[in-house]
């Protein structure tokens, strides 16, 4: 991603683990103790008669090193911060360690640009859309999550909750054409679900699109044959059509 070349997390976390003398002391040991066990198996498989049912004894069945849970303090994590300002993997546990720390809370300012920086070193993530999305839905003006929702419905592709969502917005926004698209998108996702296919009507008939719109309500009254308003809808439309 154009990023400068730094160590990984698994480095950083190694790097840690060596500034704690407990911590290393207990690695020393537990790889001793793998080794040990490794070297105890071999001697036993030594002399044994070989044929082809024979287990063999292969690098992913070796013992592995018990190692100690490395815990990464707040002071870690910001000189992580200082050195590596760009690293995605720095970042996401730097925002991850502000949400625990917020709980329930509002997402603050300091949160808030470590959700940008992280949206900007690893773009491919959706969870800063999400995070964005959710605090946007949840303010007094719902539509400015629509660049957001656009983000996690463009890496969607069976649940189309993001789409329906858009709908909604574009709608509210009399942007009427690409909440048309959006309810399309939607009803291709899930075309036996009845209220999607009512929004996506309705939405073609503020368009002024009578022929979507009764496509939308033929297909309702197959999928709810027992509701009479559907009938009376489609002859509603092919008068409008005639017109």
């Amino acid at each position: 991603w154009g990023l400068a070349p730094v160590p990984g997390m698994d480095d950083l976390i190694a790097e840690a683990r060596s500034r704690d003398p407990e911590a290393q002391a207990h690695y020393v040991e537990a790889n001793a103790a793998a080794l040990e066990l490794t070297a105890q198996r071999l001697a036993e498989q030594i002399g044994e008669p070989g044929d082809s049912k024979t287990e063999r004894l292969t690098g992913a069945e070796w013992p592995r090193v018990r190692t100690q849970a490395t815990e990464i303090d707040d002071g870690q994590i910001g000189r992580w911060l200082h050195d590596y300002p760009t690293h995605p993997d720095v970042l996401e546990l730097a925002l991850r360690r502000s949400l625990k720390r917020l709980g329930d809370s509002p997402i603050d300012p300091l949160t808030l640009e470590l959700v940008d920086r992280y949206s900007r070193a690893r773009p491919v993530d959706p969870f800063p859309h999400r995070l964005l999305a959710k605090r946007e839905l949840g303010s007094d003006d719902p539509t400015r999550a629509i660049p957001h929702l656009v983000e996690l419905d463009l890496r969607e592709e069976h649940d189309n909750a993001f789409a329906i969502e858009l709908a909604k917005l574009y709608r509210t926004k009399g942007q009427l054409s690409q909440s048309r698209d959006s309810a399309e998108r939607a009803v291709r996702m899930d075309p036996y679900d009845p209220a999607i296919r009512e929004l996506a009507a309705a939405i073609a008939v503020e368009q002024g699109n009578y022929r979507d719109a009764r496509g939308h309500i033929a297909a309702l009254q197959l999928l709810e044959p027992d509701q009479p308003r559907h009938k009376a809808r489609l002859a509603k439309l092919d008068e409008l059509i005639a017109r």
